[in-house]
């Protein structure tokens, strides 16, 4: 599997991307090519971040303390198995 390439390199084309179809000069042919490519690379980072987003999610559920109900449900637990 190669390389992924990374999401600042991806950003930083995206950016040029955008700069470029700003510019008043660019052939029709090369507006629609470059809008396409902004698209993909658009929809790749936001993949990221939405993966990135979830991760940090699950990272800080496991720091977080248990609710009461989580701790009333353990607690019922290990009086049924005898703890």
């Amino acid at each position: 599997m190669p390389d992924e390439p990374r999401f600042e390199d991806e950003l930083d084309k995206l950016r040029a991307i955008v700069s470029r179809l700003n510019s008043a000069d660019v052939p029709l042919e090369e507006t629609i090519k470059l809008f396409e490519e902004g698209v993909k690379l658009a929809e790749s980072c936001r993949k990221r971040l939405e993966d990135a987003r979830v991760k940090i999610e699950e990272l800080s559920k496991a720091l977080e303390p248990p609710s009461k109900k989580d701790r009333k449900i353990y607690r019922a637990d290990a009086s049924i198995r005898g703890e």
